[in-house]
């Protein structure tokens, strides 16, 4: 006898089991819709419509499948329904279906929109609804709710928060023994409708909600490795890269009205320039301690990070209404905290901090942030220290920062630069638009501070800063400065030990003493009370009216003296293997407030010299009380225009010269003089100056050219009437000077010739005339001369 396999057919007739069951759960039972949302709005404490078809439930229990459902909420809460729900099955319990009475298990809300809502009068809807769990006293039970995928949205009055929860999953269960007391599991992705959905993490709860005279409620909150970036984007409703990891878990229990929150929050994978703390690692956990109080929408939150005696930060927020406006304010108590950790942490948060510079100092204070008030606080810097690349540090042992009014004040702080030292204050407004700072210095390194000042804030120091190589100043500086403005720099600075920046003869001038005035709308002027050009000294006055009209900058130069030595001096310089520039640039170009290169400024102004010595041989020094000038310059060179110098024994001395810094001719120009008295008679001349560099390894080549005469010169042997001719000068050759086409007349006659005038005042002339050769040798201080037939 063969053997029935049996197994088969069980599938067969389980798998037609499953049809009938099938196909009776699509029967709709349309006319049970009445009953239905009766024994529904009983079990909720809620009306409740069915819109959409209803059928019947088996597979799952015996039930009904209602689509397209609306809870109806409290009308003295809302007239929005309390939920919109796409499909909601009911489940039944056997033992009453049994009996013939309908009466609901369970309620599974599937992809349900749910509208949590507060009154005006602080109500909220869902205390209400949870109350139908109270009557289980009288014999009903408070049937079990299951909410998947849905959406949690929050309200008051008619206003709907930005704030919801999606993907929300929620199971709300009566305790069995325990009549009034709910048991809370929640599950949701926070969010907001004013921002694309970017999820950072899900919160959960779980824990239980005691109705009674005084409702309570007992949680566990949990936020596990949510995106700090995504949180704090969430917040504040902007973007903001930072990297790291939050988990939150708190324990939340007492009354609504009156809630205590006890937790952790820990910190993982935080991005190495966010760990500044000694304490705050790349892992670390705080304990964080707070109060909640729903009817208000309030929150207070408390985070301790840190040990006494350690860099700790104190965090206290307070936030209220956040379920409609959130209107936050925070305490932050900083106890020894590196202050570079905190520039750089502001700036991974999106705040423009205007110091480029390496920081060091350790931050104590509070501040507060309010909404209507905005930031205020005190915080107290000790061993500030900033330290640009390349600048010497600026160190303040300690600064006083305030907040309020939307800025940042700096009080009077005393600070020290290489060997120099001040004090400086300032204020900036938080929102970066505007700066005013004021230095008051008592000695400050010129060159060092302009470095450090433009390398802390990217800001152009002041103009006149740029005329010196080194020195020191001291005084009072200001700076204010608006957005899209060019930064107006004021004050009166005295100026000491300072070396212009150039050049040439510029590389042998000192400033022993001068004042620097400085004007906002940047007219600058410096006044050299007492100055030194190798060792001869000047007064001198600059003026730079910072514009661009033809008379924008003006140089007035005094010169106690000069000599042929002096100018020995100058023409030195030249030989400098940079010789383009014998003058500094700010004299000829200036920036504007576009930034663009103003190039062919000229300039006017003024030479005095006093005691001048302009021919320094021994034979003949001519020397005049005071030497005047008039200059211009530009680019391409300057010129000495009308230089008179009346003579100390009469006649006039004047000229022209013009200096080309570059190619092979550095300057050209004319020497001349009339009227010169010279024992008893007159002198005068007319030459040509020119200065040559035929070798830049070696020094210029001076060379003079010209006509001179001279009449009624008295002698103890003669008297020569008239005497006239050319002559030349090399400084190659500085002992003599050549004379040519000499014509000389005394009471012998006129006589014709050449000769030479050497250094220390000799004379030698040999003479002609139509009966002989004759030479006349003799010198010019004092005027003594012989003629005798030459051989």
């Amino acid at each position: 006898m063969s053997r029935v396999r049996l197994w088969p057919i069980g599938w067969l007739v389980a798998l037609a089991s499953l049809g009938v069951l099938v196909g009776i759960e699509q029967v709709r039972l349309d006319q049970l819709k009445p009953r239905v949302e009766a024994e529904l709005s009983r079990a909720v404490n809620r009306r409740v419509t069915l819109r959409g078809p209803l059928r019947l439930m088996l597979l799952w229990g015996p039930g009904f499948v209602a689509e397209d459902v609306l809870i109806h909420d409290d009308p003295r809460i809302s007239r929005e329904p309390l939920a919109y729900v796409s499909e909601l099955r009911v489940a039944l319990r056997w033992w009453d279906l049994l009996r013939g009475r309908l009466s609901v298990g369970s309620l599974r809300l599937v992809e349900p929109s749910v509208n949590l809502v507060q009154s005006p009068g602080g109500e909220w809807n869902y205390v209400s609804l949870l109350a139908r769990a109270a009557a289980a006293r009288s014999g009903h039970r408070f049937p079990e709710v299951h909410v998947r995928q849905g959406r949690v949205n929050f309200r008051q009055g008619l206003r709907k928060s930005a704030f919801y929860f999606g993907a929300a999953d929620l199971d709300l269960t009566v305790e069995p023994g325990e009549p009034g007391t709910v048991r809370i599991e929640f599950v949701g992705e926070p969010a907001r409708t004013d921002r694309p959905v970017r999820r950072f993490g899900q919160v959960e709860v779980d824990g239980e909600f005691t109705l009674g005279p005084q409702p309570r409620l007992n949680l566990t909150a949990r936020l596990r490795r949510g995106a700090l970036s995504e949180i704090l984007g969430f917040l504040w409703n902007r973007r903001v890269e930072l990297e790291g990891f939050v988990s939150i878990v708190a324990r939340i229990h007492g009354s609504p009205s009156a809630l205590t929150l006890d937790g952790n929050v820990r910190f993982e994978q935080l991005e190495e320039r966010l760990v500044t703390l000694p304490l705050w690692r790349k892992r670390w956990e705080f304990p964080l301690r707070g109060q909640i109080a729903l009817p208000k929408q309030s929150l207070q939150l408390v985070l301790n990070a840190g040990q006494a005696g350690e860099p700790r930060v104190l965090c206290q927020l307070a936030v209220h209404e956040f379920l409609r406006r959130a209107r936050w304010a925070s305490l932050f108590r900083l106890e020894r905290v590196p202050l570079d950790g905190l520039r750089q942490a502001a700036q991974r948060l999106g705040w423009q901090v205007p110091i480029e510079a390496a920081m060091e100092g350790l931050v104590t204070g509070l501040a507060t942030w309010h909404p209507d008030l905005g930031i205020r606080g005190a915080f107290t810097i000790t061993g500030l220290r900033l330290e640009p690349k390349g600048v010497p540090p600026l160190e303040v042992p300690q600064a006083v920062v305030r907040l309020g009014e939307g800025s940042i004040v700096l009080e009077p702080a005393r600070g020290t630069l290489e060997t120099g030292s001040g004090r400086l204050s300032g204020e900036l407004a938080m929102d970066g638009s505007s700066l005013k700072l004021e230095f008051l210095s008592e000695d400050w390194p010129l060159v060092s501070w302009s470095a450090l000042w433009r390398s802390c804030s990217g800001l152009v120091a002041p103009h006149a800063f740029g005329w010196f190589q080194r020195g020191r100043w001291k005084g009072k500086l200001n700076l204010n400065w608006h957005r899209a403005e060019p930064p107006g720099w004021s004050g009166r600075l005295e100026v000491r030990e300072a070396v212009p920046a150039g050049e040439g003869v510029l590389r042998h001038v000192r400033i022993v003493q001068g004042q620097l005035w400085l004007d906002p709308s940047g007219s600058s002027e410096l006044t050299i009370l007492e100055g030194k050009v190798f060792e001869h000294s000047f007064r001198a006055r600059y003026r730079d009216w910072g514009n661009l009209s033809e008379a924008s900058r003006q140089l007035d130069l005094e010169l106690e003296s000069a000599d042929g030595r002096f100018l020995a001096q100058l023409a030195s310089t030249w030989s400098h293997k940079d010789r383009r520039r014998l003058l500094p640039p700010w004299l000829f170009s200036r920036r504007s407030s576009s930034q663009e290169s103003v190039e062919g400024m000229p300039l006017i102004g003024t030479m005095v010299v006093h005691h001048a010595k302009l021919f320094g041989t021994r034979g003949l020094e001519w020397k005049a009380d005071e030497l005047r000038c008039r200059l211009e310059a530009g680019p391409g060179g300057f010129q000495l225009l009308s230089c008179l110098a009346p003579g100390s024994r009469g006649g006039v001395v004047g000229g022209d010269l013009k200096v080309a810094p570059s190619g092979e001719l550095l300057a050209s120009g004319r020497l001349w003089a009339r009227g010169m008295a010279w024992h008893g008679g007159r002198l005068g001349l007319m030459s040509r100056v020119e200065i040559l560099q035929q070798d830049r390894r070696e020094i210029p080549v001076i060379q003079l050219e010209g006509s001179f005469w001279a009449q009624s010169l008295g002698a103890e042997s003669s008297e020569i009437r008239r005497v006239e001719g050319r002559f030349t000068a090399d400084s190659r050759e500085p002992d003599q000077v050549r004379l040519m086409g000499v014509e000389l007349t005394d009471s012998g006659g006129s006589y014709y010739g050449s000769g030479r005038l050497g250094a220390d005042g000799s004379v030698r002339l040999e003479l002609f005339d139509p009966f002989g050769r004759y030479l006349l040798t003799g010198t010019l201080q004092p005027l003594a001369y012989e003629l005798e037939a030459a051989r």
